[in-house]
């Protein structure tokens, strides 16, 4: 009767769920910024320009805290000033028609944009971007994932990790070339949590 009933609970806990199984960005996602969570409990934005500012805009959009962005347009967006994304949000690059969205000009930033989810990008910074400034940069934060992006043209470094950044993944994404005599695809300086996968 011992033995019967130890087979039982061994049965059902098998088919309980790990409460502590965390849900996944997305399906596929990888490494240790795999469990972010974007802007999971937030509000839907819809970027409807290509306009560098205003409401519709990509960067009214990464602005607040707790957003999924949707894309109602495809195409370039050129940037004058420096992107700053907010925490708790999900860039969803694969909803813009055509061929997707290119953010070009001068560089982004995600430090302490935690839970960041980004999909389907492209950000190239070019010679019209600020000299001495990265393409991307993260200097601090955590649970942050990067999938299928594409990052080239920084004027520092193309895609900069450093300080106290924790579980940041950046998968099946391209961090090409540099522009000018201190041009390196990517440098990560951190003594905690980055996967590159591919």
């Amino acid at each position: 009767m011992g033995l019967l009933r130890f087979i039982a609970s061994a049965v059902l806990a098998a088919c309980i769920p790990n409460s502590a199984d965390a849900l996944l960005a997305f399906p596929g996602a990888e490494g240790l910024g795999r469990e972010a969570v974007g802007g999971r409990t937030g509000s839907v934005y819809h970027v409807t320009n290509l306009d560098d500012s205003g409401a519709g805009s990509f960067r009214d959009a990464v602005s607040k805290s707790n957003r999924i962005v949707i894309f109602d347009v495809g195409g370039t967006i050129n940037i004058t000033n420096r992107v700053v994304v907010s925490k708790s949000v999900y860039i969803a690059g694969q909803s813009a028609p055509g061929d997707g969205i290119t953010v070009y000009g001068n560089g982004l930033s995600w430090s302490n944009a935690d839970n960041a989810i980004v999909r389907y990008m492209r950000f190239r910074m070019g010679r019209g971007g600020d000299s001495g400034k990265d393409g991307i940069t993260i200097a601090e934060g955590k649970n942050m994932i990067f999938d299928h992006v594409s990052v080239s043209w920084g004027r520092d470094e193309t895609f900069s990790i450093s300080g106290a950044v924790h579980n940041v993944t950046i998968q099946d994404s391209i961090v090409a070339q540099g522009l000018e005599t201190h041009s390196c695809g990517g440098l990560i300086q951190t003594d905690y949590g980055v996967s590159l996968t591919t």
